[in-house]
C-alpha cells in the first residue's frame, strides 16, 4: 500500500489538472491531498539598474488527515519551497526586510511542516514550523503578489519570521479555538537561534565611536511567546489584536556578552470584505521594539508601523490593488544612530484571475521615504527601497 501511495503521490506532482488540492488517497479514515503553486516574476529595479527573472514563493504542499475516536482528528501539513529559476541574488523589499537575499540553490527547501490534533469543541494543537499567531493579525494586509510585507512585522531579521515566531514560526507549539464569533491563538517557541550581523556592537549602539576593527555581533533570540484574538463583528467586518515577544542577547563574535533586551511587537487590525469578492480593505498598526532592522542591518530600538491594503475584484477577474507601508523609528533610533529612519512605500498593481488556476499580475513600487538625514548611509538606505516594477505569472494547482 505504501509503495502504491508513493507512486500515486509522485505522479500527481506532474499531472494534477485542478486548481485545488488533488486527493491522492482517501478512505473512511485517511485522506491525503497534494497541491501548490508555480510563481515566476520578471522584476526591474530603477536605481540599481538591474532586471532579472526570479522565483516568487513557488511551493508544493501535502496535507494528510487521520480520523480518530470521539471526534478527534490527527493531521499534518508538509510544504516545500521550490526554486524553479536557479540560484540568483535578488533585492527584495518587505519579505526579506530590504536585505539583499540569495535564492536557495537547493531545488527544495523547508517552508512549513507541522503535525496536530483537532476537535470541534476542544480546539486544535499543532507542533512544528507553521504560520505564527501574529500573522492572524496582519495577514490581511499582506496580499500583494511580490513587493510588500515589510511593515507587517511578520518577516524579521531578513528572513521569513521563523526566528522569533511572527512569520513562519520555527519549532512552535500552538493552540487555537473558536468561541462563537471569537477566534483565539496561543503560541510558544521552544528554541534558541541566532543571526550574525555585518555590524559591530558599537555600530549598533553608538556608531560615532565605532572602529573598523570592532568585532561583529551575533544576535541570539530565545523562546518566544505570542497570542492573537480575532472577532467577526459582521459578515463583512473583522477586528484583530495580537502580541509577540522574545528575549534577545547581542554577543560579540569573540565571545564577550554585550547587551540584552526584549524583542516585542503588539498591534491591531481592521478588515472589510473578502479578498476575492468586490471591495476588500485592511489596515494594521503595530508598535515594536528590537524587532526589525533598518536598510543596512542595524537593529531598530523602537518603531511604529502602518500597513494598509485595498483591492476591488470585478466579476471578470480583474483586480486593481493598492498597498501602503510605513515604518517610523522613534527618537530612540535617532539618539542611537544620529539619523532618522522613516520608510514609506506605495505599491500599486493589477491582478487578473484568468480562472481558478492562473493569475497574471503586475506591481509597481514607489519609494516615498526620505533618507537625507542618513549622512554616511544615504545611498545604501535608498538602494533597498528604490522604485521598481514586477510582472509575474502564478499557476495554482
Amino acid at each position: 500500500m505504501k509503495q502504491k501511495l508513493l507512486v500515486s503521490t509522485i505522479a500527481a506532482l506532474f499531472v494534477a489538472p485542478s486548481a485545488f488540492a488533488l486527493p491522492v488517497y482517501h478512505d473512511d479514515i485517511n485522506s491525503i491531498n497534494i497541491g501548490g503553486q508555480a510563481n515566476v516574476v520578471a522584476q526591474s529595479v530603477n536605481g540599481a539598474g538591474t532586471s532579472t527573472i526570479a522565483n516568487n514563493a513557488s511551493r508544493i504542499t501535502i496535507d494528510a488527515q487521520h480520523k480518530l475516536t470521539n471526534g478527534w482528528k490527527a493531521f499534518t501539513t508538509l510544504e516545500w519551497g521550490v526554486n524553479i529559476t536557479g540560484q540568483q541574488d535578488i533585492s527584495l523589499n518587505g519579505g526579506q526586510n530590504n536585505i539583499t537575499a540569495t535564492e536557495d540553490s537547493e531545488f527544495l527547501s523547508n517552508r512549513l511542516g507541522f503535525v496536530g490534533l483537532s476537535h470541534d469543541k476542544y480546539g486544535t494543537i499543532t507542533l512544528g514550523k507553521q504560520w505564527g499567531v501574529w500573522y492572524d493579525v496582519v495577514g490581511n494586509t499582506d496580499n500583494t503578489e511580490y513587493w510588500g510585507g515589510g511593515a507587517t512585522g511578520a518577516y524579521t531579521f531578513g528572513g521569513d519570521g521563523g526566528i522569533d515566531g511572527t512569520g513562519r514560526a520555527d519549532k512552535a507549539i500552538q493552540y487555537r479555538n473558536t468561541f462563537g464569533n471569537l477566534s483565539i491563538g496561543l503560541q510558544g517557541q521552544l528554541k534558541q537561534d541566532s543571526v550574525d550581523t555585518n555590524l559591530s556592537l558599537q555600530e549598533m549602539v553608538n556608531p560615532k565611536t565605532a572602529k573598523v576593527t570592532d568585532p561583529k555581533v551575533r544576535v541570539e533570540i530565545n523562546n518566544s511567546f505570542g497570542l492573537s484574538a480575532k472577532y467577526q463583528v459582521t459578515d463583512n467586518v473583522t477586528v484583530a489584536a495580537g502580541y509577540n515577544r522574545a528575549d534577545i542577547t547581542a554577543t560579540e563574535i569573540n565571545g564577550t556578552k554585550s547587551m540584552s533586551g526584549t524583542d516585542y511587537i503588539y498591534g491591531v487590525n481592521a478588515t472589510y470584505g473578502t479578498f476575492s469578492k468586490g471591495l476588500f480593505a485592511s489596515l494594521s498598526v503595530n508598535k515594536n521594539q528590537n524587532h526589525e532592522v533598518d536598510n543596512i542591518g542595524r537593529l531598530i530600538p523602537q518603531a511604529t508601523d502602518v500597513s494598509a491594503f485595498t483591492s476591488y475584484t470585478f466579476e471578470n477577474g480583474i483586480r486593481p490593488i493598492v498597498s501602503y507601508e510605513q515604518v517610523d523609528a522613534s527618537h530612540h533610533y535617532q539618539d542611537q544612530y544620529g539619523e532618522k529612519f522613516n520608510r514609506r512605500l506605495l505599491i500599486a498593481g493589477l491582478q487578473y484571475a484568468w480562472d481558478s488556476s492562473i493569475t497574471l499580475y503586475s506591481e509597481a513600487r514607489f519609494d516615498l521615504s526620505n533618507y537625507d538625514n542618513a549622512v554616511g548611509n544615504k545611498e545604501q538606505m535608498k538602494q533597498a527601497d528604490e522604485n521598481a516594477v514586477a510582472v509575474g505569472l502564478q499557476y495554482v494547482f
